[in-house]
């Protein structure tokens, strides 16, 4: 009986490792949140928890699917019209949401829905894991304070621009990277945005920046 019991114990023990490692951020995690942080505003705070949660996943697929609407309209415009004014306007818008083409794919969109939608998590950035030096720290006093459902905080405070890094969704070939964040400017403004990374040559990430419309 005390070596089922052991066994039991043993096996609940083997389990909650393994989900606080699947919990941990890894090396991949790291350099994309670094890169992304060095195209963020210079001194501003980052949270150091990451809340996964419902919905932003869906609010990033329709944001995207606009950016390369955007695109094929300007595009189109650009190549067949013959009005010079138009062709000055949107050649270079274009230009500008190009970028967005050929990123994701209608199958990329399925596994992010099937593999991330329903994952309510947290996750801890270690501080000491960032490389900008801009980046500072919040106080505790602002996290015994902050509301992450709301992601408010108490009046007369400055430590802003807050930046709250709320997930990090991989495509199955781990060749694009999609980070879902917050920025609080003030205690009363705020948004919600995504920053885009590729990988280039399977070695390093390019960032494509954050969703623009």
């Amino acid at each position: 009986m005390k070596q089922i019991l052991g066994i039991i114990l043993l096996s609940i023990m083997c389990f909650s490792c393994k989900a606080q490692d699947y919990n941990k951020l890894k090396p991949d995690d790291y350099e994309i949140i670094n890169i992304f942080l060095n195209n963020m505003k210079s001194y501003s705070y980052l949270d150091e928890k990451i809340i996964s949660e419902k919905g932003l996943l869906k609010k990033f697929e329709g944001r995207f699917n606009y950016q390369l609407q955007f695109f094929t309209n300007a595009d189109s415009i650009c190549s067949h019209s013959k009005d010079t004014i138009k062709v000055k306007f949107y050649c270079p818008l274009a230009k500008t949401f190009e970028k967005y083409n050929n990123v994701l794919s209608d199958e990329d969109f399925e596994f992010l829905k099937k593999t991330y939608n329903n994952k309510e998590e947290i996750k801890i950035i270690k501080i000491k894991e960032i490389e900008n030096t801009t980046i500072q720290e919040h106080s505790m006093r602002y996290y015994n304070n902050v509301n992450y459902k709301k992601f408010k905080v108490i009046p007369n405070f400055n430590e802003f621009p807050s930046i709250r890094i709320r997930e990090i969704y991989y495509t199955k070939n781990k060749q694009v990277a999609i980070i879902a964040y917050g920025i609080k400017e003030s205690y009363s403004s705020g948004y919600l945005n995504y920053f885009i990374l590729k990988k280039q040559k399977n070695i390093w990430w390019e960032p494509i920046g954050s969703i623009k419309l």
